[in-house]
């Protein structure tokens, strides 16, 4: 009898308490951990324009050396139109903030990332943004409503601006 092993089990599992503190705990978790962040000072109004531009192209490459196997079958873009961003006050178009924006890369064929992070005392602003060298392409927002603690964002999506995370009646 002497390497024979005994288990004796004196703690008994209760269930019904198992599943009560488990249940409280799930419980209590959302409303003790729902806290509140804000991004943007409670009493000012922010206007952030973010977005990727690729410009109309104002210059093309001509490239006639080597086999015709070996040139592109489409122009090549040598230098795109630089784009002119500026922001009005839309109760008495005073200009707040203008800033030109110049294609990235050595040969300026790049797309541009336009952004600007502005303070603001105004309720609505107009936004225009044009293209220099291609005086067509012109795109505005008019009356944009900024409201005190939150950021009013504007993008670039489907060829036109428009505020970000607004929805379809909101636009």
């Amino acid at each position: 009898m002497e390497n024979t092993m005994h288990i004796h089990d004196r703690v008994k599992g209760n269930p019904v308490l198992s599943v009560l503190v488990m249940t409280l705990f799930f419980a209590l978790m959302i409303p003790l951990s729902s806290m509140v962040v804000k991004f943007f000072k409670p009493n000012e109004k922010m206007l952030i324009v973010n977005f990727k531009y690729i410009s109309t192209p104002i210059e093309f490459e001509k490239n006639t050396a080597g086999g015709s196997h070996m040139q592109s079958k489409i122009p090549v873009v040598k230098k795109r139109s630089p784009v002119m961003l500026k922001i009005f006050s839309s109760d008495d178009k005073k200009l707040i903030y203008e800033k030109e924006y110049l294609p990235r890369g050595m040969r300026s064929d790049i797309a541009m990332f336009i952004y600007t992070q502005l303070t603001l005392d105004e309720n609505t602003v107009d936004i225009e943004m044009t293209e220099t060298e291609a005086n067509d392409k012109r795109f505005r927002l008019e009356n944009v409503q900024l409201k005190k603690g939150d950021g009013t964002f504007v993008v670039f999506k489907d060829n036109q601006m428009e505020l970000g995370g607004a929805l379809p009646s909101q636009k």
